[in-house]
């Protein structure tokens, strides 16, 4: 029976820094609910251009270097290969 009881104080003692990290019931503090709102206005931004640039290049033809290379050359004409 001591056993038991020096067993249960032992790992009562050892619970209660485990229940004390757990912070139940306390307020959010004042930054970190800017934080969560700047996060959320940023998501929402994000969200709504996706929205505004969502059906503006359909035919699927998208080319970033268009503008800068260089006009296309003629190809030199293919040599014939002989075979032996």
């Amino acid at each position: 029976m001591r056993f038991f009881a020096a067993a249960a104080t032992i790992t009562m003692l050892l619970m209660v820094p485990a229940y004390a990290q757990q912070g139940a019931g306390k307020p959010p503090h004042p930054d970190d609910v800017k934080a969560k709102q700047r996060a959320d206005e940023a998501d929402r931004g994000y969200r709504n251009m996706l929205e505004a640039t969502k059906g503006r290049n359909t035919d699927g033809k998208i080319d970033p270097w268009a503008n800068i290379r260089q006009p296309a050359e003629a190809a030199p004409p293919a040599k014939n290969k002989k075979s032996n």
